[in-house]
């Protein structure tokens, strides 16, 4: 009873949602929209060597943050799992780092630290690490919890020390986890490099932008079809990863990629000349740190009963464009997902699906924001659009494998009774995958909603759009109100899609 009356509140809200977006065309927009089509046919060849030039670019940073985050993260989780001697005290705040670090989205880090130490390389580099040193931290940290003690207890018992416990017993046996996981963040590090481009750090992020600005349609889809072909390189390669092929190649082009990337940014993109940590860097970043705290202003935002009701009034809107986001995106999921199954799809539908998946993935949803703003009036629906695009392709893909994954003798048996396709469907698989797909649903609803402040960045409205507005006219104090309170917001996320998660388990 209370499972029914929790999906009847939650279709509620989503339908609530939708009613109160509005949906309105700029003056020019359908003739942008046609325009934009048209290009989408006829890139521009010619931009070409400028935009594998940029994307390598982009693949250097994404390298140069996961290597960064790869030593961190690793290091720190072995504190924050006890393989090495901590006490509650440090545990804790490690895990407040984890926390705090992955809970400020890259662009956001990438504004401090380009306000601070201006448009470099290092900048860039260190916005990616960051969070990214949360998310692996947290994921190493539950991957050496849960090992099995077997092997290192027989270690123990031949009188191995700790180090050689590690070294010889831990790492081993959580290498090809911690290495799967890190490839996919990898994918996910290199569409995040694109992302930086909005702030003017170099790559194929603020090339796309540059040339949507000046209405070059034609030479942006170039930009965007080689970002694609990117992401589905990364993606072959870390699928043939899990897959145990060639582990120990893949692992060494993986390093050496690491360094080599550390070099060609460091001198052929002049990172290892930024002089950061220089006197005149450290005194912008402790008075940002001043400004932010409110110590330079009398009345601070975030004691202002008027601007504390503003933000959380755009909260709400906020949490409207995440529901119309993952509505988006699980509509189309469901309208499409037979035809992305080979099972169930004649194969030239599936293949132009499946293209389909990637290329909505493949773009991350601020440039599908920019993208879009040239459409649509600057709004909460252009935002609710942008994420719902972008997760529409994550989610099929991964509704879509669990399908292919189910086992054939239950569909076997119905299909000897006479089952037709549809009955199959709905009698077989359905009941089969329900589970795993609302939990698929609420994990990305989850991340969309940390991801809502980025696309209102763009001009899609919410918190993201105050953000960007008050970040101009530095008005800092509300930056640390939208900071906060977004930071509330996306605790309350994690709270709730966990116990959803149970909830339905």
């Amino acid at each position: 009873m209370r499972k029914h009356v929790l999906i009847w509140a939650i279709l509620v809200l989503i339908l609530i949602s939708l009613i109160f977006t509005p949906i309105s065309f700029n003056a020019n927009g359908l003739t942008n929209a046609k325009e934009m089509i048209q290009a989408a046919f006829t890139p521009s060849l010619k931009q070409l060597p400028g935009a594998f030039e940029a994307a390598i670019i982009t693949l250097s940073y994404a390298f140069s943050a996961i290597g960064i985050a790869l030593i961190f993260s690793f290091i720190l989780s072995l504190y924050a799992s006890e393989l090495l001697k901590s006490n509650r005290t440090i545990r804790k705040i490690i895990h407040g780092i984890f926390s705090g670090s992955r809970a400020v989205h890259e662009l956001i880090w990438a504004l401090f630290l380009v306000t601070i130490f201006g448009l470099k390389p290092m900048p860039g580099i260190l916005a990616l690490a960051i969070p990214y040193t949360g998310m692996l931290g947290k994921v190493f940290t539950d991957i050496f919890r849960q090992l099995d003690t077997q092997s290192i207890v027989r270690l123990k018992q031949a009188g191995a020390s700790k180090g050689q416990l590690i070294l010889y017993g831990y790492i081993p046996q959580a290498l090809p986890q911690l290495m799967s996981y890190t490839f996919y963040r990898l994918e996910c590090a290199f569409r995040s490099s694109a992302v930086l481009g909005f702030v003017g750090i170099s790559g194929i992020g603020l090339k796309i932008q540059l040339m949507l600005n000046d209405l070059r349609f034609n030479d942006m889809f170039t930009y965007i079809y080689v970002l694609i072909f990117f992401v589905i390189l990364i993606e072959a390669w870390t699928a043939q990863y899990r897959r145990r092929t060639h582990e120990k190649t893949s692992l060494a082009i993986f390093f050496s990629m690491i360094v080599i990337s550390f070099f060609y940014i460091g001198f052929g993109q002049g990172a290892i000349y930024d002089d950061m940590l220089t006197s005149k860097n450290l005194g912008f970043a402790f008075q940002l740190i001043k400004d932010l705290l409110g110590f330079t202003n009398q009345n601070p935002a975030f004691t202002d009963i008027l601007e504390i009701q503003q933000v959380l009034f755009l909260t709400l809107k906020t949490i409207q464009m995440s529901f119309v986001a993952i509505s988006i995106a699980t509509t189309a999921m469901l309208l499409t997902l037979v035809l992305g199954t080979k099972r169930f799809s004649h194969p030239i539908a599936y293949g132009l699906t499946r293209l389909v998946y990637i290329i909505t993935r493949a773009v991350p949803e601020l440039i599908w924001a920019m993208i879009l703003v040239f459409i649509f009036k600057p709004g909460i629906w252009v935002g609710a659009l942008a994420l719902g695009l972008h997760n529409y392709g994550i989610i099929s893909k991964l509704c879509a494998d669990v399908i292919e994954s189910l086992p054939d003798e239950p569909l076997q048996h119905l299909r000897f009774t006479g089952a037709s396709r549809p009955q199959l469907l709905i009698y077989g698989v359905i009941p089969s995958v329900i589970k795993r797909f609302v939990s698929y649903i609420i994990y990305r609803w989850e991340i969309i909603l940390r991801t809502t402040i980025v696309v209102g960045i763009a001009g899609a409205g919410g918190l993201g759009y105050y953000f960007k507005f008050h970040f101009s006219l530095f008005h800092y104090t509300h930056i640390t109100l939208v900071i906060i309170v977004f930071m509330l917001l996306v605790k309350l996320a994690d709270t709730t899609s966990n116990k959803l998660l149970k909830f339905v388990q």
